[in-house]
Formats: structure tokens, sequence, C-alpha cells
């Protein structure tokens, strides 16, 4: 005789249940392995612009850089106008000068006096300041000159006048002597001309006097040696007419008369 199997079912199923409902709940497992990345997003919108920022402080200021290779020289420019045409250059001695050299001209007679144009300030320097006369140190004469806008003419230019007296008297003298930039008139072509030889007179040219236990600087006298007539310049076989140096007290100097010459540049 077969027996049924179908009520058992509800049995079986009801058993099957009862586990699951009254077991306690499982624990979370390993987290498993990332998955690959996914695509890029859109870029999503810029957002909004902040506020500007304090300036910072200024940097310290770098090394200079090595200068560059020079550039080609440029085009020359255009030519200006010409300027104004200059003056011309008065080449020319004042009357009572004769010209040493073409830019030097010296007085052709000596004075004794100075100028009556020299100040009193400096006349006080003279042993005679009423009358003007020359003092021993020539600062009397150095004024003088000043006083006419000249300046004392130095050992050298009262030479070479001296050596340009001797064109007045080319009777006297050899063939053979130093030249003259401008050679002076002939007593036969002038006469009457207002020139004379370096006496005892002063030169721009300092020099130490030994008056006195302190030697001080004076200007130096210089002249042709008396023996020979004081129009003209004293030459040697030579035919040169060399100028000495005189101290004030000498012979030479008339007992303290001194002269003095002035130069002028041009």
């Amino acid at each position: 005789m077969k027996t049924s199997t179908l009520p058992l079912l509800p049995v079986l199923l009801a058993a099957l249940a009862l586990p699951a409902c009254s077991g306690a709940s499982g624990s979370d497992g390993e987290p498993g392995t990332p998955g690959p990345a996914g695509p890029a997003g859109p870029q999503g919108e810029p957002g909004v612009k902040g506020e500007k920022g304090d300036p910072g402080e200024p940097g310290a200021p770098g090394e200079p850089g090595e200068a560059g290779p020079a550039g080609p020289q440029g085009p020359e420019g255009p030519r200006g106008p010409a300027g104004p045409a200059g003056e011309g250059v008065n080449r020319a001695c004042a009357p009572g000068m004769w010209p040493l050299s073409p830019g030097t001209c010296i007085d052709t007679i000596y004075e004794e006096r100075a100028d009556e144009a020299t100040p009193m300030s400096a006349l006080a320097a003279s042993p005679a300041p009423e009358s003007g006369r020359l003092d021993a140190d020539g600062l009397v004469a150095e004024a003088s000159c000043t006083a006419r806008g000249l300046r004392l003419c130095t050992i050298d230019e009262l030479q070479r006048f001296n050596q340009c007296m001797q064109e007045r008297y080319a009777d006297r003298y050899p063939p053979v002597r130093l030249g003259c930039y401008h050679q002076l008139p002939s007593l036969e072509d002038e006469p009457d001309g207002r020139y004379t030889s370096v006496r005892c007179e002063f030169a721009a040219d300092m020099f130490p006097s030994a008056d006195g236990p302190t030697p001080k600087l004076r200007h130096t006298l210089v002249g042709m040696l008396v023996g020979g007539p004081m129009s003209a310049p004293v030459a040697d076989e030579r035919g040169y007419a060399p100028l000495r140096r005189f101290v004030p007290e000498s012979d030479n100097c008339g007992g303290g008369v001194f002269g003095v010459r002035c130069c002028a540049d041009l």
C-alpha cells in the first residue's frame, strides 16, 4: 500500500524556515578590489574671481648685465648750416710798441717812472710815491704794466728786443747776427725814432736776493754792460748783444735808477 508524501511538504518547509529566523546576523566581508576609474566628468563652470591682493614689496635689484657688442656706425648726418663769420684777430701792436713775434709786442723805450694809471696802493712800495719812482724789488714796475693792461717782459723777450736793436746800427756790427721778427728801421731811415736798448730794467723772472738774513724773491734786473752808447746795444765778436743780471746797487743801474718796459700778448 502506497504512502502519500504530500502532507509532509509543509512540515519540511517550516523546519527549514526556523533556523533562518532564530540565528545571529553575519559580519561584513572584506572590501572588494576597487574597480577601474571611470571617465572624467564634464568641466565645471569657473568660480567667481576673487579681489586683487595688496602689491608685494619690490625685490632687490639684479646684477647689471654685460655690455653688448657695439653696433655698426650709423650714417653721417646732414651738414649743418655755416655759422656767422668770426671777427678778425687784431695782430697789430699799439703805438709805441714793436712786434717781437706774431703774438707778442714790446715797448720800444723804457720808462724810469710808473705809469700815471698806477694806483696809489701799489705806489706805496716806491721810495718816492709822489714821483712814481720804481722800487728795487720791481713791485712798482709790475704794477705799472698791470695798470696799462700789460705785463712785465721776460728776460728772453728783453734779450730778443736788444738783439733787434742792432738793426738800427747795422754799420757797427758783423754781418752775421741773429735776426729779428720785424726789422727795426735804421738810423738813416728813422733818425728820430723812439727806440732804446735794454739798460737796467725789470723782467718778469724772479731771482732771490741775498740781502739780510732771510733772502726774498724780487724781479730780476737785466741790462747791458756800460761801455758803449746807451742808445745802442753792446755786441761781442759774434754779433750777439747779451744782457747781464744786475744788482740794484750796481753802477750799471745808475745808483738805483731802474727802468721798466712792458709786453703785450695779442
